[in-house]
């Protein structure tokens, strides 16, 4: 169940990531770690839309959202 907001209050902007927590900036290995995630992330992206893309008929598209992801 939704919880209503205040009156007034701005709706979260979703196309934004928030802000970061305060604290300490991220170390050198966690920056190094968080780059290698994000490129074995892509890479796998990119392995599963080869893999698919046998299934799909010259008629069927995959959807722009899959597509731009």
């Amino acid at each position: 169940m939704a919880v209503a907001s205040a009156p007034g209050t701005p709706k979260p902007d979703r196309r934004r990531p928030p802000p970061p927590m305060p604290g300490l900036p991220p170390t050198r290995e966690q920056q190094q770690q968080a780059r290698r995630l994000a490129e074995a992330g892509t890479k796998e992206l990119e392995r599963v839309k080869e893999a698919l893309e046998p299934r799909f008929s010259s008629q069927e598209q995959l959807s722009p959202a899959l597509l731009h992801r």
